[in-house]
């Protein structure tokens, strides 16, 4: 949750990759948005996580931690291997 995400550098530094999936990231404050830019400035790795939910990950994040834009979506079938993997149809 928000509450749980530093809003200075220095908190963020203790993580060298970073995902964010299934979170609103509008609910992150300007001092949380703001270290969370200068830390992928500094090479760190941040992962954006879509599925379904993409709309509330993408949409929070300053336009510099958006390196793709989304122009559509399409439901699509869990292929064979995928199920055996998670022995889930």
């Amino acid at each position: 949750d928000a509450a749980s995400m530093p809003e200075d550098l220095k908190g963020l530094n203790g993580f060298g990759i970073l995902v964010i999936s299934n979170f609103d990231t509008s609910s992150l404050n300007s001092k949380q948005l703001e270290s969370l830019n200068k830390w992928v400035e500094q090479g760190r790795a941040l992962f954006i996580g879509t599925g379904p939910n993409w709309k509330k990950v993408y949409s929070g994040l300053s336009e510099d931690l958006k390196p793709f834009q989304i122009s559509n979506t399409k439901n699509m079938p869990d292929p064979k291997s995928l199920q055996a993997v998670t022995k889930k149809s």
